[in-house]
């Protein structure tokens, strides 16, 4: 597709002119925002599987795993073995609790 305006051709499926010289220039801001996607993604798949439990309400606490096992993403470039550390932990901790959702590898 050619836009008229810039003379140039703009391909779809790509990103806008300027978009990855900015992601080269914001990284820690980039990984922030994925962290938050991340998180609201799997929040959202525990929430929508009514992780409620038996004896009263295990929600609170999956959220606050679910949080743990993706918003430190955003700290990766600058503690990585400790990014790691933390998202495995509170991921294995999900695991053995029974939370319904994707999981590891949401097969």
């Amino acid at each position: 597709m050619v836009d008229a305006r810039a003379g140039h051709t703009v391909f779809v499926g790509h990103p806008p002119p300027g978009f990855r010289q900015w992601v080269r220039t914001h990284p820690r801001l980039v990984d922030a925002i994925l962290a938050v996607l991340i998180a609201a993604m799997a929040i959202g798949s525990l929430w929508s599987a009514r992780n409620d439990g038996i004896h009263g309400h295990r929600a609170a606490a999956f959220v606050v795993l679910a949080a743990l096992s993706s918003l430190p993403f955003a700290g990766r470039r600058r503690w990585p073995l400790a990014t790691l550390l933390v998202l495995v932990a509170a991921q294995v901790v999900l695991q053995f609790k029974g939370a319904e959702g994707p999981g590891w590898l949401a097969a």
